[in-house]
């Protein structure tokens, strides 16, 4: 009864996926929502108002459809006159009280009211650290808008969008648009937003909470950072370059930042790195922290990813999901250019070749980066549709050249802004600007299913490149080194096949040799150690090296990497090989830390903890933890080690109690006493649950209650994770769905069930994975527990 149940269960999921990508028939535009909304904290419920403004595409129309999940419906009116509807899952069906008019404007407001399942969070104090006021943030991408707001929820449509966002005096809400005024109702304050360039809905969003506001400018464009009470300085460390960001990106891409201001807001609990909402970006408060420790947990990358999807993603949109790469691969591309202006040429070379670099183990994953074939939509977003995207467009800057290809962005933005677009579209217009037929760098590089590996094979005078596939055709550039200069040359690989004649040549040679191409290479015995060297040492740009590094790492001899590592300039670069050589002394790694470039000093520090029971080792992370004013990193690494000795149990006591940015010090002591003592752990975990912590560190200790359980005839554990699946933050929830899986109790499968309908796909597939986990159990309750010995 359990396992046919159980199956049945799963078989009927199952036979909802795939539905994803498709909606119901168009029928109107959406131009635009005009929306009021009010919230209680302690209920986690809203009140909403909404009018949607439509323009009918055809006479006649009895119905219009609104997508919305849950809530409960007041009323509706249109134009003023009152209308039936009726619910069909998760679309609002409107009676019109009379046929439509072709383009005849109309305005339906719905009334509305509950509590949300998703698509709005709310972080109390107790749980937000390290925020430690009351947040509310909504969150649309892909299709969550609908959970809150009852409009039309797929990207093909952009409309203008006024908010009035109700909270409590004191507070800030921030939305789209500019701030028109803020209305003072008794106890209660309302902010008044109105965007008039048009935007899809999924990037309709709000954030609310007592905030630091800090206010800069890009030119005479508002560049405005919000972060929770408390945390300005740790916000300025994150969003202090922002301003730069916007001014290159309106050089690079030849259009000026094309919204009326920028903000963006950091939340507890947040999903994701960031959104993109229009205008008003949602990052993580995970980005924020101490200038101390900016070397390495510098979060540019991400704001600018945020920042870029402004013109690539809300400018311009595309008009259905499977085009998303022209949102997440621009984004994952554009950042470089921001490592080019901040840090140099070295960093961006290295930087891109580090993403051709993904984006070739990414493809493990055989689809195209156009792609609607995935159980659901969400399946879209991995390696091929950020780094895989962003690789492609290298692909094309290196067929064009870097002007052309900007000139040809430039036309495409100016050709589409405002509008929604298609692969076609981006193609079509890259091809008008530059004067070249892309359909065969389109066919291959947007919809085929693999990146070519490429082998090089010597015969007499010629060298061979062969593909794996015969369904690429390009210009793969070679260069040879003769005597002391380089020679340049350009193979025209034709259907996967290549010859390169060097009769008149007989140097070593490298392929791709300034990384515009995600390919891989297997060279054989074209180069031979002695050449690769000569190579690496006459490089005039750091891809060169980076490509040695990363494809003869294991051919070579680590006393040549030595070498090698030794002579490196590059910082980056110098602490990759580090991390990699086991033939370093500890006294060599200590010496290095002093005098070294910081990524250097890390790597020497992460290569110092391997060395267990070392004496040297010991005295250098005591000095490290107890100087308060070392990098968070280093010390996180020095608490890992002395975790390690006998005296553990005093450490993880002192790091129990430590507050730092990010959770991670609390995190590992918490790891140290489940490792140790079970009872001990379970004790630490239960205590994190009760108490005020934030999500990072009450996520973890859930994660580990999975795994440690209960003791004999006890359900505390159990109970405490079915307390957490309840509760309505997103990653202590998603942690205590895993964790059920994880326990293996068949009582958890009917809250598991509930949560494998949950509209929010995180929560869906989660769940689907620890019903299978539980059934792959066979429903048996396994209990773990370890006790400490004497």
């Amino acid at each position: 009864m359990y396992r046919t149940r159980f199956s049945a269960v799963l078989l009927a999921l199952s036979a909802l996926a795939g539905a994803d990508f498709t909606h119901w028939a168009k029928t109107y535009a959406l131009v635009n929502v005009n929306y009021s909304i009010s919230f209680e904290m302690g209920r986690r419920s809203i009140v909403g108002d909404v009018t949607n403004t439509i323009r009918p595409l055809k006479s006649g129309l009895k119905e219009i459809n609104f997508d919305l999940h849950g809530l409960n419906v007041d009323s509706i009116t249109v134009d003023s006159a009152p209308a039936t509807f009726r619910r069909e899952e998760d679309v609002l069906v409107v009676t019109l009280p009379r046929p439509s008019e072709e383009g005849r404007r109309l305005d339906v407001r719905i009334r509305y009211s509950g509590i949300p399942e998703t698509g709005i969070y709310f972080v109390p104090s107790r749980n937000g650290y390290p925020a430690t006021v009351d947040m509310v943030y909504t969150q649309g991408e892909m299709i969550d808008t609908r959970c809150w707001l009852p409009t039309y929820d797929w990207p093909d449509n952009k409309a203008t969008i006024e908010s009035r966002i109700a909270v409590p005096k004191g507070q800030t809400a921030v939305s789209n648009g500019v701030l028109v005024g803020v209305e003072h109702e008794g106890a209660r304050d309302v902010w008044h937003y109105r965007m008039d360039q048009p935007t899809s809905t999924y990037l309709i969003a709000f954030a609310a909470g007592q905030m630091d506001e800090t206010k800069k400018f890009a030119g005479t464009l508002p560049v405005d950072s919000y972060v929770p009470d408390g945390l300005k300085t740790w916000g300025d460390v994150a969003f202090g370059k922002t301003p730069e960001m916007v001014q290159l990106f309106n050089r690079l891409t030849g259009l000026n930042y094309p919204f009326e201001k920028y903000a963006q807001i950091a939340v507890p609990d947040f999903p994701f790195g960031g959104m993109e909402n229009t205008t008003c970006t949602i990052e993580t408060v995970k980005l924020l922290h101490p200038a101390s420790d900016d070397d390495f947990n510098n979060k540019e990358g991400t704001v600018a990813h945020e920042l870029a999807h402004q013109w690539f993603g809300d400018t311009v949109t595309c008009a259905n999901w499977r085009d998303a790469w022209l949102h997440e691969g621009f984004a994952t591309f554009m950042p470089l250019f921001w490592i080019r202006e901040s840090k140099g040429q070295d960093a961006y070379d290295l930087a891109r070749f580090d993403l051709l670099e993904t984006a070739r183990i990414d493809q493990a994953k055989v689809r195209p980066v156009v792609w609607d074939g995935g159980a659901h939509m969400m399946d879209l977003f991995d390696g091929v549709l950020y780094s895989g995207g962003g690789a492609r467009l290298f692909t094309l800057m290196g067929l064009l050249g870097e002007d052309a290809f900007w000139k040809g962005i430039s036309h495409y933005l100016h050709k589409f802004q405002f509008q929604n677009v298609t692969t076609a579209d981006f193609v079509n217009a890259m091809s008008e600007s530059s004067g070249k037929d892309l359909s065969q760098w389109s066919k291959q590089w947007l919809f085929d299913t693999v990146i070519p590996t490429i082998t090089l094979s010597r015969h007499a005078t010629e060298i061979h490149f062969d593909c794996d596939t015969d369904r690429f055709s390009f210009s793969l550039p070679v260069w040879l080194i003769d005597d002391t200069k380089w020679v340049k040359k350009k193979v025209e690989i034709k259907n996967g096949h290549g010859v390169l004649d060097i009769s008149d040549l007989d140097g070593p040679i490298i392929a791709d040799p300034e990384a515009f191409l995600p390919c891989g290479y297997r060279y054989g015995t074209v180069n031979s150690e002695a050449a690769w060297m000569r190579i690496y040492r006459k490089a005039s740009n750091i891809a060169i090296r980076a490509r040695i590094y990363a494809n003869q790492r294991d051919a070579m001899s680590e006393q040549n990497w030595e070498r090698f590592m030794e002579a490196e300039t590059n910082d980056t670069l110098k602490a990759r090989m580090i991390r990699n050589l086991s033939t370093l002394s500890v006294e060599w790694l200590i010496a290095h830390m002093r005098d070294s470039g910081p990524q250097t000093k890390l790597a020497c520090l992460e290569v110092l903890v391997r060395h267990k029971n070392d004496p040297d080792v010991l005295a250098l992370c005591g000095r490290i933890w107890g100087d308060v004013n070392a990098p968070n990193t280093y010390r996180k690494l020095a608490f890992g080690y002395l975790l390690t000795t006998d005296e553990w149990m005093t450490y993880a006591e002192d790091g129990f109690r430590m507050d730092t940015y990010d959770d991670g010090i609390r995190s590992q002591a918490l790891d140290a006493f489940a490792q140790h003592d079970s009872l001990e752990g379970r004790k630490r975990c239960l205590y994190i649950l009760r108490e005020p912590f934030g999500p990072i560190i009450r996520a973890h200790a859930v994660e580990l209650l999975g795994r440690m359980k209960d003791g004999p005839s006890e359900r505390t554990v159990f109970n405490a994770l079915m307390v957490t699946i309840k509760e309505r933050s997103f990653a202590p929830r998603r942690a205590a769905i895993r964790a059920l899986g994880e326990y293996g109790s068949p009582d958890a499968i009917p809250v598991l069930e509930e949560m494998a309908k949950h509209p929010l796909h995180f929560f869906r597939v989660d769940a689907e994975a620890a019903l299978k986990k539980i059934e792959a159990q066979g429903g048996q309750y396994a209990n773990t527990m370890s006790h400490p010995q004497p």
